[in-house]
């Protein structure tokens, strides 16, 4: 009975990486990536992609419910989350988010593949790799395996262009630098002029710049189904090409450019 019951875990786990090997999963990180932390002055100012959660403020980046519904749109492609958030935050905004996402009702209703959360991370401390003083996404780190066992076929898009475990790195997609919830470029100007020296890195520089992170989202998925189209068994290869330098260091697409030029 033993030797049956490994033999039928075995053909699960095959089955499901089987599974999982026919699609490409699309994962994004939550904070800063799809949605800035805001304030009630600023959501008082514009309410567009608000969401409330106790007492924290959260606005949609523009462009992710287009850059979502297109993502769903497209065969063989799966998207899912991986916040270092609470299950009952993460759930909440997602369902604001997909709210809006399932808006036409002529349309099938659309749902992530899956949600990670804090529950989800692997604690390095705990594996003794890490020390309990370093920075958050030193002492822990996400994993994508979970989602889809096959790394040719998995990207995660994040802000924090460190936070996946090793072996993993390669599957990131940094955002490049953020910045604060900006509703205008001269907003971003008059507030970088009361910032002190060392918070101005939160600032774009120039009016492109703003725009380049401000719409991020859309940008990058546009990229990464670019990606796909052309390499839809390993995308992962032709995204590491175009976002790295030639040591393999993530490039800051806000602040600079794309290796290949003409992708936008």
């Amino acid at each position: 009975m033993r030797i049956l019951s490994v033999f039928c875990s075995f053909l699960f786990l095959a089955v499901s990486a089987f599974a999982s090997s026919q699609y490409f999963d699309v994962v994004f990180d939550i904070d800063w990536t799809i949605a800035y932390k805001t304030s009630a002055e600023q959501a008082a100012k514009n309410p567009t992609g608000i969401f409330q959660f106790e007492n924290e403020y959260y606005r949609i980046s523009p462009g992710t419910i287009e850059a979502l519904r297109k993502l769903h749109s497209t065969p063989g492609v799966r998207v899912s989350f991986n916040s270092g958030g609470t299950p009952e935050r993460n759930d909440s905004l997602l369902k604001f988010v997909y709210s809006q996402v399932n808006a036409d009702p002529t349309k099938p209703p659309r749902s992530p593949y899956m949600v990670l959360d804090k529950h989800d991370l692997e604690d390095m401390v705990a594996k003794g790799e890490a020390l309990p003083t370093d920075p958050f996404p030193v002492r822990f780190k996400k994993t994508l395996l979970k989602i889809n066992p096959d790394l040719k076929r998995i990207i995660l898009i994040d802000d924090i262009k460190n936070f996946l475990f090793k072996g993993q790195e390669a599957n990131m997609l940094w955002t490049g630098g953020t910045f604060e919830d900006l509703l205008s470029f001269p907003e971003a100007q008059e507030k970088m002029n009361l910032a002190s020296e060392k918070d101005r890195k939160y600032f774009p520089q120039s009016e492109k710049e703003y725009f380049k992170e401000r719409y991020k989202i859309p940008r990058l998925v546009s990229l990464v189904l670019k990606a796909f189209k052309q390499h839809p068994e390993d995308p992962v290869s032709l995204l590491q090409l175009w976002t790295r330098d030639r040591l393999g260091n993530n490039l800051d697409l806000t602040r600079g450019g794309l290796r290949c030029e003409g992708l936008f």
